[in-house]
């Protein structure tokens, strides 16, 4: 059977083009300091000897290789190759390089070189002091190692300038004056930002937890409902004031924010909650059992406090989340390295860092990165589904379909996941394993659409055709309008030359539903045509090819009707056209196929 399944569509990740020459010789620059200015290093060239010339060229053109050699291995996810060009880079430039330094000093974070990396963003700085991204980086790695004195004094430094205003600096350093039991600095630091910077949200968010830890009820309801009112009721916010509420006994704003918060999201667990145990205070006991109910198994834990460092933690996540937000993956990236290196068990940080390199075709890190978060991580399931799609992008479809398998390993119940992992196994050959897969699922849920789509296609590609089309009837009978199915079933009929007037009606439904489809028409093309239709046949046809330009059965089909109706020199010219159709790398279908046409095309001779 010459049935064409669905194909799923794929992402294609965009491709990250790195100038490297351009990169090296702003480093060979020296410490230049305006365009066009000459370097330190070739002012002395200009007055030493042949031979110290010689001796120069030779040292800045290993500079060179070293730099080029090191960025090349970086870009292709080799980062220990990268370290060790970068680090020979290093030890022969005279003068600070910044950009050298601050990329040794993220290969360092990556291995857990925590020292090393502080000791290359110092030298960063030293090579470029009006960088705010080498002090951060700095002050991030000091904070990581509890040297807060040294952080504190990079966040004074730029909060100094004003211009350009660095946002994270001001939350950062709030966070640092938190951790250190100075909250009323915080508080400081925080509410001159706020006007700097004409309210950022983040800013009320932390200036409300401050008051909070201080019991300034008010002013922390007055902070988070700014917060809200410049972004939105968000989990976070909703969690903070309604827990602001609570402390000052305000049960009516409680009960507002309440339905204001199911007033969007209706399924709302900790909303309903919070709900039912205000109208059983309140004396209306039947109803609060009732929304207690719906609550079920949530946990009421808004007193709970955050210790500091996990607060800065949150902190540096957040940023790192508004820095994705404004496209800013470089600043973003720095800020999730800096957070896993403080805590190495954050799969948040690691799962959005993956999508960062995933996003710049730094896949095997992307990978390794998703491969060491936990099976305990409530982000594990999404975390291997990601996996899965990046290593199909890779071309290994055995390791995504190991991926998925974990994914149901602990979802069993994913019909995503199963329907996902079925596509994978078919890709791979794997139909066996496909079937069980289906039917696995098909056991729990056994008017599942997509499964019962699914599983037909599987056994049609096992031969069992008659299972295939038995199936296949099943969703037609679970969703009439399933265009795909009805298609495929009246394909199957035509196939078998059985009950064509039923094949005629089921495609003419289908293509009732999506009337621009190729392949529905080269169907109705191909029952009309067994029907002995002809003329109808050749129209429908023709459109179909117009719409399918590229597909060898439909050219097929179109040159049949075309022979059939006496027009050889035109079936002839698409047979061949079919043949010209034939992909670089066929599947046993394609080849199939083009046995056949050209089997045809001999019979018609020249």
């Amino acid at each position: 059977m010459n049935y064409r399944a669905m194909f799923w569509s794929r992402l294609f990740l965009t491709s990250k083009v790195v100038c490297l020459v351009t990169l090296a010789a702003s480093i060979l620059s020296g410490c230049a300091s305006q365009a066009g200015a000459p370097s330190q290093f070739e002012i002395e060239v200009q007055g030493s000897p042949q031979g110290l010339i010689d001796e120069r060229t030779d040292r800045r053109s290993t500079i060179l290789h070293s730099y080029l050699a090191g960025q090349f291995s970086y870009i292709h996810d080799d980062y220990g190759t990268a370290l060790k060009y970068f680090e020979k880079a290093s030890e022969l430039i005279d003068t600070p390089s910044p950009k050298v330094h601050a990329t040794l000093a993220e290969l360092y974070l990556k291995e857990r070189k925590i020292e090393e990396a502080k000791r290359e963003a110092s030298r960063a700085i030293e090579g470029d002091p009006e960088e705010p991204a080498y002090r951060l980086l700095f002050a991030g790695i000091s904070e990581s190692l509890n040297e807060f004195k040294e952080a504190e004094h990079q966040y004074q430094v730029l909060l100094s300038k004003e211009k350009p205003l660095v946002h994270e600096a001001f939350l950062l350093y709030a966070s640092l004056l938190g951790r250190t039991d100075r909250p009323k600095e915080a508080v400081e630091i925080l509410e001159r930002y706020a006007k700097l910077s004409d309210g950022n949200p983040v800013a009320f968010e932390l200036l409300g937890r401050f008051y909070e830890h201080l019991e300034q009820y008010p002013n922390a309801e007055s902070a988070y409902k700014k917060a809200i009112e410049k972004t939105s009721l968000s989990d976070i916010l909703f969690n903070s004031l309604m827990r602001v509420y609570l402390k000052q006994n305000k049960a009516k704003e409680a009960k507002k924010l309440c339905q204001e918060k199911l007033g969007v999201e209706p399924r709302h667990a900790l909303a309903t909650r919070i709900l039912g145990e205000l109208a059983i205070s309140e004396g209306s006991v039947e109803e609060g059992i009732e929304l207690l109910r719906g609550a079920q198994g949530f946990t009421l834990d808004l007193a709970k406090a955050e210790d500091g460092g996990s607060a800065s933690d949150e902190l540096r996540f957040r940023i790192a989340l508004l820095e994705l937000e404004r496209q800013n993956y470089k600043a973003a990236e720095r800020e999730l390295l800096l957070l896993i290196a403080n805590n190495e068990g954050h799969a948040e940080a690691r799962y959005y860092l993956a999508s960062i390199y995933a996003g710049s075709d730094r896949t095997a890190e992307a990978l390794s990165l998703l491969d060491e978060i936990h099976p305990d991580a409530e982000l594990f399931t999404k975390a291997k589904t990601f996996a899965a799609f990046l290593w199909r992008q890779e071309g290994d479809l055995v390791k995504a379909a190991d991926n998925l398998e974990m994914v149901l390993n602990q979802e069993p119940k994913n019909l995503k996941a199963r329907a996902y992992l079925a596509l994978t196994l078919r890709d791979a050959k794997l139909l066996g394993r496909a079937r069980r897969v289906l039917e696995d699922g098909l056991e729990q849920f056994p008017e599942d659409e997509r499964l019962l789509f699914q599983y037909s296609v599987v056994l049609q590609e096992m031969n069992d055709e008659d299972a295939a089309l038995k199936t296949m009837e099943r969703v037609i009978t679970v969703n009439p309008r399933n265009s795909d199915a009805l298609n495929f079933v009246a394909y199957s009929l035509v196939e078998k030359k059985s009950d064509l007037a039923r094949a005629e009606q089921l495609i003419r439904d289908a293509l009732s539903l999506r009337p621009q489809d190729g392949y529905y028409l080269d169907t109705l093309g191909w029952v009309l045509f067994h029907r002995g239709r002809l003329e109808e046949a050749e129209e429908v046809m023709e459109r179909a090819c117009s719409l399918v330009d590229d597909d060898m059965v439909v050219k097929e089909h179109y040159g049949e009707v075309l022979l059939r109706l006496g027009k050889v020199a035109q079936a002839r010219k698409v047979f061949q056209n079919a043949l010209d159709q034939l992909s670089d790398k066929p599947s046993d279908e394609d080849l199939e196929t083009r046995d056949r046409v050209q089997k045809r095309l001999n019979e018609l001779g020249e």
